[in-house]
């Protein structure tokens, strides 16, 4: 810990700071203001700063677990220097990196328990399944067992790319899907059709689960967000992650960052 109370990690060479990106809840008017943020980690050597996706390809598959857990320490015990007001923390899981069912129910009962100790509980935390990897229905079926039984929301990150579909979908029954910006095109268009969208947000919402369209670059892109029908945003148009100590409680104070379509 620093000086300042703020928590790094370190994994050989690498020293891991703590970052959050707002995600931003639409009015229908277009307008939208900061709801929750998503933990991301930044990796640096030194002084230099590394590409992230590199960083974690580069892990020793035997150290996976161990850092996984200790990212997740990280945004949880940072959340607070952030001094996000009544916002939701998304906080990145890979379940690929657990060996058993049993390991990932003590390592995730371990977390929960850390919850009350830096200002959170299990209605401001959601857990965001990657889509990197595949998952057993085996840890699919515990995971929604898992969150029934302990009030846990879960996120479906990416869907649209590679195994975050429609078969993951169903069998997690997430509370919130968050639909990747590869269905989001060139010049602001989806790649998808608007109709597919469209219909694919819509049972979303017959379900109960709600949408944050990320990848949101531009104004036009927002604008189609708001068109769909998606609950939330979040992309770089919007706001960038921003590395602690960063100040977003000026905006909580100011009543909530806000931007229009």
């Amino acid at each position: 810990m620093r000086d300042d109370g703020l928590h790094l990690g370190r994994y050989r060479d690498y020293r891991l700071f703590a970052a959050y990106q707002p995600i931003f809840a639409l009015s229908p008017d277009g307008s939208a203001s900061i709801a929750a943020f998503e933990g991301l980690v930044r990796p640096f050597l030194g002084d230099r700063p590394v590409d992230a996706t590199a960083f974690f390809e580069s892990i020793d598959p035997d150290d996976l677990l161990f850092v996984e857990c200790m990212c997740q320490a990280l945004h949880i015990r940072n959340y607070a220097l952030a001094a996000p007001v009544n916002r939701v923390l998304f906080v990145n899981i890979n379940p690929a990196v657990y060996t058993s069912i049993r390991m990932l129910e003590r390592e995730f009962a371990f977390l929960l328990k850390q919850f009350p100790k830096y200002g959170l509980d299990n209605n401001t935390v959601v857990f965001e399944l990657l889509e990197t990897a595949p998952y057993s229905a085996v840890i699919l079926k515990w995971l929604r067992q898992m969150a029934q039984e302990n009030n846990v929301r879960f996120a479906l990150d990416d869907f649209g790319r590679q195994h975050s579909n429609i078969d993951r979908y169903v069998s997690l029954r997430p509370d919130v899907v968050k639909i990747d910006r590869i269905l989001m095109g060139g010049e602001g268009l989806p790649s998808a059709s608007p109709d597919f969208l469209r219909s694919t947000i819509s049972r979303f919402h017959d379900d109960g689960a709600q949408v944050v369209m990320e990848g949101i670059e531009s104004a036009e892109q927002l604008d189609i967000a708001v068109d769909l029908g998606a609950d939330f945003v979040q992309g770089y148009y919007l706001a960038r992650p921003q590395m602690l100590p960063y100040g977003f409680a000026a905006d909580d104070e100011a009543g909530s960052t806000a931007v229009s379509a």
